[in-house]
């Protein structure tokens, strides 16, 4: 395994720990307030820092990211996103409009198991994860 390898490894199992902790954080609120944030016809960055490749994203300058923080005890940063101020192709959004059922979205390095989630697009280089709540 080469050593680039091995850091894209470490980087997804970064990601899949962050993506557990917002799975929790998203169910919290759902029990607490009855239902999951509705996020209007939009996709909302979880990250302060907004997926700088797509524009489905809407960056919010962490408006929506902060009304996690009661249930996270740090709102998820890429680990590529060193600089923690700009969207990498690995930030996580989420999306949800009444009526229909939450999703969670993020990206990992290259093919790899999307778990907990499902598997939407398996690219060359990263492979785009979601996570449907019931």
């Amino acid at each position: 395994m080469s050593l680039s390898s091995a850091k894209s490894k470490a980087r997804n199992a970064g990601r899949k720990q962050d993506v557990a902790s917002l799975i929790k954080a998203f169910k919290a609120i759902n029990i607490d307030t009855g239902s999951y944030p509705d996020t209007g016809d939009n996709y909302k960055c979880v990250s302060t820092a907004c997926m700088s490749v797509s524009s489905s994203y809407l960056p919010d300058n962490g408006v929506f990211a902060k009304s996690l923080l009661s249930y996270i005890s740090a709102i998820p940063i890429d680990p590529q996103d060193s600089n923690r101020t700009t969207g990498g192709s690995q930030t996580y959004g989420y999306f949800y409009k009444g009526g229909g059922a939450p999703i969670l979205f993020w990206s990992l390095e290259y093919k790899a198991d999307c778990s907990p989630g499902i598997v939407n697009i398996l690219g060359g280089s990263t492979t785009s994860c979601y996570y449907l709540f019931n």
